[in-house]
């Protein structure tokens, strides 16, 4: 009887496993297609910049989409991490840890995996990339206008017709 119930909690635990392992994937996925997203929707909007006369306005929603998937990221990692950490224990559980359970004289997991904090690096990079394509998609809003008389693309920068000379003070007058 005992065998049976037993075997009815490791089947459990396994099915529980199973699951954190593929909710802990897809948390991870959805942040890296996250990323994609916000840095298409930058893009975008700079581009967009060049079409309508509302630069101020375009750079309000990239930092307010920023904040956003900032916020969006952390509460993912959180949540990944609470996932790991159930899955270790689960993990001990079934004894994956334990010496001789499943081979002669050593654990399937090293013990020393019981000791580690989650890692977050991965999440917090995402976070600066955010962060990096905002400031430059904002950047070239500010610089979309203001900046050029005629799209550099037409005359060719050689011409002499382009303004790129921008000095510091003109930059901070635009913010």
């Amino acid at each position: 009887m005992d065998d049976e119930k037993f075997l009815d909690d490791e089947k459990f635990l396994l099915d529980i496993y199973d699951k954190n392992i593929n909710e802990r994937n897809f948390r991870r996925d959805r942040n890296w297609e996250a990323l994609k997203l916000v840095i298409g929707a930058y893009i975008g909007l700079a581009g967009l910049s060049f079409f309508k006369d509302e630069q101020n306005a375009l750079v309000i929603l990239i930092l307010a989409l920023a904040v956003l998937a900032t916020i969006y990221m952390l509460r993912n990692l959180y949540r990944y991490n609470d996932s790991k950490e159930i899955g270790l224990k689960i993990e001990q559980a079934l004894g994956l840890f334990e010496k001789g359970k499943f081979i002669e004289g050593d654990s399937l997991f090293p013990s020393k995996r019981t000791d580690e904090e989650p890692k977050s690096t991965g999440s917090y990079l995402f976070i600066i990339y955010i962060w990096l394509f905002a400031l430059a998609a904002s950047v070239a809003i500010l610089f979309s206008q203001d900046n050029l008389s005629e799209p550099c693309i037409l005359q060719g920068p050689i011409s002499g017709n382009c303004n790129l000379d921008m000095t510091l003070k003109d930059f901070f007058h635009l913010l």
